[in-house]
């Protein structure tokens, strides 16, 4: 079933590691389903229940372990959309601040990343204030002016650092989640060996030792990550435990808090959906109907043929943008709109699942 991509020494291709890793994701697929099976069979017994049957943990583990590796799989594809959505964005924003410079007596500095940083350490200031009244802020008064002012000069400058911060977004939420599957990978394959350990007869200390440890992997690196939330919270709020930690030089990234993550993550939900309601109605496309229009007109009133063929060119704008931003929807895990009553319940729903780390 599962192709042999390490023969004769050459370097795997990536449709061929894409391959392996969709063949072990239909594995456990199968799997599951033989689970089911059982499950009805004995009474649609529990998950725990069927653990205790001899053997039976070894299965409910492996699936859990193919299960996340087909996550890993699908978590790939979407960084890689999003790595190219980055790179159309830098290209785009190189050409820009190109034109500007010369056409506007500019000199814009910086990089595109640099930009979108400062937007999110902007909302982050702002929601540690609200939440934690906290006073320390982690963008100057100069970086403010600096982007207020370029923004109301160049307005396409503020497009296209959001849409970027939002490509970003979604690919580091990936390869976080990427981050804990693999760990969570690491301990069902510890339980697993643990357990054949057991039935194999080398032992039920061994065996139990070996699962244990494949547990307090997962409990350590979900306590690691708690720690360090807890002492960037803590920082903001200018509690005894950050201060205790900067005595010994450690200071917590305080744009890091869980407000300021989450007021973040809310403005990711804004940017997704105001790109669509603005889809095919871009600048560019708007001063592009606007010459066709002009040419046609000749200061005369546009005729029903010829304001039509503009209609329908509006409408392929308006596709074309739409086809644009499919990517972004379904690399938040929104395929349809079916079920949100407003654009309210869509932000928070894309934000929610900006913070999912778990499949």
């Amino acid at each position: 079933m599962f192709q042999d991509i390490t023969s004769e020494g050459k370097k795997p291709k990536k449709s061929e590691i894409a391959k392996v890793i969709q063949d072990a994701a239909d594995c456990g697929k199968a799997s599951m389903n033989l689970i089911k099976t059982i499950e009805n069979a004995t009474g649609g017994a529990s998950s725990e229940t069927l653990a205790s049957i001899s053997g039976m943990d070894i299965i409910t583990n492996t699936v859990d372990c193919l299960r996340q590796i087909h996550g890993i799989y699908d978590g790939s594809s979407v960084m890689e959309d999003m790595d190219e959505q980055m790179s159309r964005y830098e290209e785009k924003y190189k050409k820009l601040v190109k034109k500007i410079n010369k056409e506007k007596h500019l000199e814009i500095k910086g990089e595109l990343d640099e930009r979108a940083e400062v937007n999110r350490k902007i909302v982050a200031d702002l929601a540690n204030k609200d939440t934690y009244k906290t006073k320390e802020e982690t963008v100057g008064k100069k970086e403010k002016s600096d982007k207020e002012y370029l923004e109301k000069r160049v307005p396409e400058l503020k497009e296209i650092v959001k849409e970027y911060a939002l490509a970003k977004e979604i690919y580091h939420s990936k390869v976080k989640t990427k981050h804990r599957i693999l760990i969570k990978i690491f301990a069902d394959i510890m339980k697993i060996t643990g357990s054949t350990l057991t039935l194999s007869g080398v032992g039920a200390v061994a065996g139990g030792a070996t699962k244990g440890a494949g547990a307090a992997t997962e409990l350590m690196a979900a306590g690691a990550r708690n720690a360090k939330q807890n002492l960037r919270d803590n920082q903001a709020k200018g509690g005894k435990l950050a201060a205790a930690a900067n005595l010994v030089g450690v200071k917590a990234d305080i744009s890091k808090t869980t407000a300021a993550k989450k007021e973040w993550r809310i403005e990711q939900g804004r940017v997704l959906v105001n790109m669509l309601m603005n889809a095919g109605t871009s600048k560019e496309d708007i001063d592009k109907l606007n010459k066709i229009a002009n040419d046609r007109e000749k200061a005369k009133k546009l005729n029903i043929k010829e304001a039509e063929e503009i209609n329908q060119l509006a409408k392929k704008f308006k596709e074309k943008d739409l086809d644009r931003i499919k990517p972004f929807f379904k690399a938040v895990g929104i395929e349809d709109f079916d079920g949100f009553k407003n654009f309210k319940d869509l932000i928070k729903a894309i934000a929610k699942n900006l913070k999912k780390r778990e499949i």
